[in-house]
């Protein structure tokens, strides 16, 4: 099942519609609709992206499919069939509610928020603000500084972080730099598409993807397109062909392409219905990876006998 979780949100919903044909044309099962964010999250903050696929479904547009019906996310991506409903904004207390979306010819799309880290104030909305960010299927930052870095790397609620990799990154890719969030389950991104349009970006994006991939073992990371255009978009198969200009291996590249982004769909899902990653919340997301209590530790058992405590308490002796 291939992924790419970055396609740039656009206004118009016939271009938006011309972009999900290409990427169902080119061979992808899940995409994710990237919309990004410069201001400050606020309560009120609305994710356009559920009225968007709603104009896409009205489109008559020749040869593209543009029917979508919404599907539960991990059960309908990563295993089990749920019947769909008719497509619609669902606006509750708690905001619209963050949901998948099938369409033009069984492709999976999910919300996706990008937000720029400007500073260290912005970055603290994501924590503070879960009404804003639980509308969206994955959560991003791209931080623009060391001091966001940092932030992004510790304590942000995020399920991915991403770099404008054509520009000399603030700090240098070191494991001990990059080791806290791949400690706590984030991800990193590198995109494609910004290679396609300027020699000297495809070389600084080589540069630093090359120096993330060292970074992180070849772990917690994803190929994306960052396609802000169809003509953007490319075939899984010629995606992970430049692997080998990230001195990676076909193989490692397919794998950003299909377990590592699935993985970061479960993990984003869990996390918005975890308190903090410790307490799970009661409510079903589809049966996979279903959060329960850790295991109680099981006492050793004798072959002839009673099990046998790992710490006895000790009774005091009475003496005849």
């Amino acid at each position: 099942m291939f992924c790419d979780l970055s396609i740039v949100y656009q206004p118009d919903a016939a271009v938006m519609a011309k972009m999900l044909a290409r990427a169902r044309a080119a061979g992808y099962d899940v995409v994710a609709i990237d919309h990004i964010v410069t201001e400050r999250l606020t309560p009120k903050h609305v994710n356009p992206i559920p009225k968007l696929l709603e104009d896409i479904s009205k489109l008559k547009l020749t040869g593209v499919n543009t029917s979508f019906t919404v599907s539960d996310p991990l059960s309908d991506i990563l295993g089990g069939e749920r019947e769909g409903e008719a497509i619609a904004s669902t606006v509750g207390a708690g905001g619209i509610i963050s949901r998948g979306w099938s369409g033009t010819g069984g492709l999976k799309v999910l919300s996706r928020l990008t937000l720029m880290l400007n500073d260290i104030t912005m970055g603290q909305c994501i924590n503070s603000c879960p009404e804003a960010t639980n509308q969206y299927d994955i959560v991003a930052v791209q931080p623009s500084n060391e001091a966001t870095l940092n932030q992004a790397m510790s304590s942000l609620s995020i399920d991915l972080i991403a770099f404008d990799l054509t520009k000399a990154i603030p700090r240098a890719f070191k494991h001990q730099t990059v080791q806290p969030a791949k400690e706590r389950g984030i991800y990193f991104e590198i995109p494609y598409a910004p290679a396609i349009h300027d020699q000297i970006s495809r070389r600084q994006l080589f540069f630093n993807g090359n120096n993330l991939i060292r970074a992180l073992h070849g772990a917690n990371l994803i190929l994306t397109s960052q396609a802000s255009t169809a003509l953007d978009i490319r075939g899984p198969y010629d995606v992970a062909n430049l692997g080998s200009l990230f001195e990676i291996n076909q193989s490692m590249a397919k794998q950003m392409l299909t377990t590592g982004p699935l993985s970061l769909i479960t993990r984003a899902e869990t996390r918005k219905f975890t308190d903090k990653a410790i307490v799970a919340v009661a409510q079903d997301i589809g049966g996979i990876n279903q959060l329960c209590d850790p295991p109680v530790k099981s006492s050793s058992r004798s072959a002839d006998g009673p099990p046998e405590l790992a710490n006895p308490e000790k009774k005091p002796r009475h003496n005849p």
